[in-house]
């Protein structure tokens, strides 16, 4: 069960801040502090690729790549637009984010859909990003430039 941007009040303000942080510090380069937020080793799927990252340094060399892609291409902003939360399974949360990047002047470089599965933890205290899938994304190069794992392979 799932509510939608529209329609899930409390449940997307609790997760708001917390993407409004992650796309702060993406936008400063500050990639270290990104990565400290997920659960190690962390599943990142682009598509049904997968790659599994088995450190922070790592996952912030990936979300590097990821950034020198979109600032290459003038980017200024990005911001994350919830488009679906699930009810809690366990320990567990499903959020549903559409990240959408623009340029200095305020065009569309591109959107990504990412469903990530996050462990809530208390109110004051940021979710643990626990998996990252790339439903979609605009940046069809991306999968290209990351370094994908083999099955039971991790970097």
């Amino acid at each position: 069960m799932f509510a939608t941007a529209h329609g899930a009040g409390a449940l997307t303000k609790d997760f708001s801040g917390f993407l409004t942080r992650l796309a702060a510090y993406f936008e400063a380069g500050d990639l270290d502090r990104l990565a400290a937020h997920c659960v190690m080793p962390l599943p990142v799927y682009f598509g049904d690729q997968l790659m599994v990252l088995g450190s922070q340094d790592v996952a912030a060399e990936a979300l590097g790549l990821i950034r020198k892609m979109v600032t290459a291409r003038d980017m200024a902003r990005v911001e994350a637009v919830i488009e679906a939360v699930e009810l809690p399974v366990g320990r567990y949360q499903r959020l549903f984010v559409v990240w959408t990047y623009t340029d200095t002047a305020g065009r569309l470089i591109g959107r990504s859909r990412v469903r990530y599965v996050l462990e809530p933890q208390a109110a004051d205290i940021d979710p643990r990003v626990h998996l990252v899938h790339y439903v979609s994304t605009d940046f069809t190069d991306l999968a290209e430039q990351m370094p994908f794992s083999a099955p039971g392979e991790t970097i």
